[in-house]
C-alpha cells in the first residue's frame, strides 16, 4: 500500500485537467471504481497516512445499493402499516404529515 499512499498523497498537479478518472488514474484505483466522494475521502485518507479508512474505503462497505436506499425504514413501515398504506409509495414525511393530518 506505499506506493498507493505516495500516488494519493501527491494529490492533484498544477494544471492537470479535473476529473473522476484522472483523479482515479492518480491514486491507483481503477477509473469508475469509486464515486468522486470516495476519490476525495482516499486522498484525504491516504493523506493523513490513515491505513484504517484506506482499508475501509477500498472496502466498499461504505456503499449503499439503491434498494436498500429506497426501502422504507422499520419506524416508515409501522406507521404506514397504521395509516392502512404501503410505506414504499410515500416518504417519511409524507406519512408524517398524514398521520397528523388523521389526529385532528
Amino acid at each position: 500500500m506505499g506506493r498507493y499512499r505516495q500516488r494519493a498523497a501527491a494529490g492533484a498537479r498544477p494544471g492537470a485537467a479535473s476529473g473522476s478518472a484522472q483523479l482515479a488514474g492518480r491514486l491507483g484505483v481503477e477509473p469508475g471504481a469509486f464515486s468522486t466522494a470516495e476519490l476525495a475521502a482516499l486522498r484525504h485518507a491516504a493523506g493523513e497516512d490513515d491505513s484504517l479508512a484506506l482499508a475501509h474505503i477500498l472496502s466498499g462497505t461504505q456503499r449503499v445499493s439503491r434498494d436498500a436506499a429506497a426501502a422504507a425504514a422499520p419506524a416508515d413501515s409501522q406507521l404506514a402499516r397504521n395509516l392502512g398504506v404501503d410505506a414504499s409509495g410515500y416518504s417519511v414525511n409524507d406519512l408524517a404529515g398524514m398521520y397528523l393530518s388523521a389526529q385532528n
